[in-house]
């Protein structure tokens, strides 16, 4: 006879199969939270991927930094011809708007490291979503019948109880939760 856990502590059985095939779901533990919470993490992967895609933050980064500097080289081009056409406090701060503009694009380019590593992390809590939505199921460990019910459907599952037994052709399981 084979065991199979059923991972979900103290929880109402939702669904249940009578005839069924090796590794086909037998049985569902309640998992509406489960299954709001895979939608949550999917919908947070897919904002991450736009994200990490998204180069206009870079983009406008480098057309400011491209300004500022030709603004600052049109003012130094115009002091060397004239001296203080633009006076020292208007060059300091055209040194300045350039100066934020560089950083800006580093910036922008850091921030787009950063939503690279969301991407990644929302992955990995997608793929955690999926694996605490597996832990709701209970798989035949053997295709065959259902022989005994313990738990009916609405009833109340806790840890170490037996839930439901199948036999195959050549297998007994008995299905109890962990």
């Amino acid at each position: 006879m084979t065991e199979v856990p059923v991972y979900e502590a103290k929880t109402r059985l939702s669904e249940l199969l009578a005839r069924v095939q090796q590794g086909e779901e037998l049985a569902r533990i309640r998992d509406v939270t489960v299954r709001l919470q895979l939608e949550r993490t999917q919908t947070a992967l897919e904002v991450a991927r736009k994200k990490q895609d998204s180069d206009i933050d870079e983009q406008i980064a480098n057309k400011n930094r491209e300004v500022a500097f030709n603004e600052h080289q049109r003012a130094l081009e115009a002091n060397a011809q004239i001296r203080n056409v633009y006076p020292p406090s208007e060059m300091d701060r055209l040194k300045l708007v350039l100066d934020r503009s560089v950083l800006e694009e580093r910036r922008a380019a850091y921030l787009r490291e950063i939503a690279k590593l969301e991407s990644s992390l929302a992955e990995v809590e997608v793929q955690q979503s999926q694996e605490l939505l597996l832990r709701h199921r209970i798989i035949a460990p053997c295709s065959g019948m259902v022989v005994a019910v313990e738990k009916r459907v609405g009833e109340w599952v806790e840890p170490g109880e037996v839930a439901i037994e199948t036999e195959g052709q050549t297998r007994r399981a008995r299905l109890l939760s962990n």
